[in-house]
């Protein structure tokens, strides 16, 4: 009988050394269909909630792949503890949460997203009315008129939630045809609440830092690189600034 990750978690929780591979190991079965449900959300927090003592160290800190299975941990229990709220709604029209986080693979590691999901019984709004939602922190309406056709509806939501979730989101599904009778659209969120002050110098000084990479590589002249590093360290003095309260 094949271990279960509940059944991993405990044995590692047991362990009084944790090495590198087993925190990712952990990470890689709950990862493995490129979905986290809440059991297994639950058993990478049980590990990777453990003090650092427990875990190998790779010089004075822990193994990176500690702070990944606590990553992954952290940010999936987030998005599956964020309730959804439908205030109000038109016949026919329907909005829920997946029951587990998407883990999206890239170049410079994974990320990860639930996807909010829009459904219409046919092509158009049969009344009047508004589509207004909570997730998180964040609210959603959208006034809905009879004959509004499902892809305007979901534009609509689409570009509402786009700008909560910071101008980046993974979008699902949304084509129409003649062939489709209940269209429906599903968009990945990855923030639960509004960036803090904080979080958004830290956004900002991660944007300019990727266009300075950029130049760099493409051999800018320090006469175009400078400015953009001197900004960096401004962002820096603010977020030292406000993290020392």
């Amino acid at each position: 009988m094949a271990t279960t990750i509940q059944q991993r978690a405990s044995a590692l929780a047991n362990k009084t050394h944790i090495k590198g591979r087993d925190a990712a190991g952990l990470v890689s079965m709950a990862e493995k269909d490129e979905k986290i449900t809440r059991v297994e959300a639950r058993a990478m927090d049980k590990v990777g909630r453990l003090k650092n003592d427990r875990f190998e160290k790779s010089g004075a800190e822990v193994h990176s792949s500690v702070d990944e299975l606590r990553g992954s941990a952290e940010w999936s229990r987030e998005l599956l503890d964020c309730k959804l709220d439908v205030k109000s709604s038109v016949p026919g029209l329907t909005v829920a949460f997946d029951k587990h986080v998407t883990v999206e693979t890239g170049e410079y590691g994974n990320t990860y997203c639930r996807f909010l999901n829009l459904q219409m019984k046919g092509k158009t709004a049969g009344k009047d009315g508004s589509l207004a939602f909570e997730y998180g922190g964040f609210k959603v309406t959208v006034p809905v008129k009879k004959g509004m056709t499902a892809e305007r509806i979901f534009n609509s939501v689409e570009r509402r939630v786009l700008s909560q979730q910071n101008g980046a989101m993974t979008v699902r599904g949304g084509f129409d045809s003649a062939r489709v009778l209940n269209p429906s659209v599903g968009f990945g969120v990855h923030r639960t609440a509004p960036m803090t002050p904080v979080e958004r110098l830290q956004y900002d000084k991660r944007m300019l830092e990727a266009d300075l990479i950029e130049m760099n590589m493409e051999g800018a002249p320090d006469a175009l690189t400078r400015p953009i590093l001197d900004e960096i360290r401004k962002l820096e003095a603010r977020i030292a600034k406000l993290e020392q309260g």
